[in-house]
């Protein structure tokens, strides 16, 4: 009888308790000179109430089936293998594949989402000083410059002409330059205003400040800068390497009722004052004024000792 797509149970386990396995056994050559009536018997021979395997604990019955190293299905089984995996592994892999990819695409596209709506913070407050309508009159807001260029303007009819403008970079540092030379950090301007201005509310300060300020007006008098050339230096002495002042160029500056187009500024004039001139320039215009006289008495002297010519013109040569 050929044996080899049967059933097989495993050591006379009971129906219920059994794990089924497909045991394929070697085919067996029909022996002819043995009667069938024998050969039947010998099949049915095998008692299985005879094995009391049966009352073997599960467990038990488990392992020992595992064990024997048989074929099912042409697959041989491994004796380590577990029959309580839950699923197969290709599947378990598969979904945590697939969840790792869910993952890093949800966290590819908060950030993508995230730098989509950066805002760089020095344009975001250059756009709210234009939109905000802080800058007005006397004030005006050069819209072309890279940075934050605010102008105070002179009241010129003829030609404009700058005053003084302020300049936030973008560190949020402020600069004040005046007729285009800048302010000293260590002016009393400085001294209650925020470091940086990064915000609307503390440029709107620093202007405010700046209405209490006005600019020197150095020595602009014709007399004091008669000798003194555009851009020519004042020297502390006859020969000497060092300056005390220089003459600024046409400015048309305008301050109440004295308007000027040029003046003589100390080398450390302060520029913005609450008066009409700094310590420094007052400083200057001592020595100018000396200087004045000085050259008004050699004038003086000089015009004295020509010789009277028109005696002189009785007596033939």
């Amino acid at each position: 009888m050929d044996m080899s797509n049967h059933y097989m149970p495993c050591r006379g386990i009971c129906v219920e308790k059994c794990i089924y396995i497909i045991a394929r056994m070697p085919k067996l050559r029909k022996r002819r000179d043995v009667p069938s009536q024998r050969k039947r018997k010998k099949v049915q021979s095998t008692d299985l109430h005879n094995d009391h395997s049966y009352s073997m604990p599960n467990e038990d019955i488990v392992q020992l089936c595992l064990k024997e190293e048989v074929e099912v299905r042409g697959e041989r089984i491994d004796p380590d293998f577990t029959l309580y995996t839950a699923e197969p592994l290709e599947d378990i892999e598969c979904t945590s594949l697939t969840y790792q990819e869910e993952v890093a695409i949800d966290m590819i596209e908060e950030t993508e989402c995230v730098t989509s709506s950066y805002t760089d913070p020095f344009d975001k407050l250059k756009q709210d000083v234009v939109q905000s309508g802080c800058i007005s009159s006397p004030y005006v807001l050069d819209t072309t410059s890279d940075s934050i260029k605010i102008m105070l303007l002179y009241p010129s009819a003829e030609r404009i002409s700058v005053k003084l403008n302020v300049m936030i970079n973008r560190d949020f540092f402020a600069k004040v330059f005046v007729h285009r030379i800048q302010l000293s950090q260590d002016h009393d301007l400085w001294i209650g205003l925020p470091r940086v201005f990064d915000s609307v509310k503390h440029i709107q300060t620093l202007l405010m400040k700046l209405q209490s300020y006005s600019v020197c007006t150095g020595n602009f008098e014709a007399d004091l800068m008669a000798f003194i050339p555009v851009g020519t230096p004042v020297e502390s002495a006859e020969g000497s390497a060092s300056s005390q002042g220089f003459r600024e160029g046409d400015f048309e500056a305008v301050k109440g009722t004295i308007s000027y187009s040029s003046t003589v500024r100390s080398m450390n004039c302060l520029l913005l004052v609450q008066g009409n001139r700094c310590s420094p320039c007052t400083q200057l215009r001592r020595v100018l004024i000396s200087r004045k006289h000085r050259r008004e008495e050699k004038e003086r002297k000089s015009k004295e000792n020509i010789p009277n010519l028109r005696y002189d013109c009785r007596y033939p040569l």
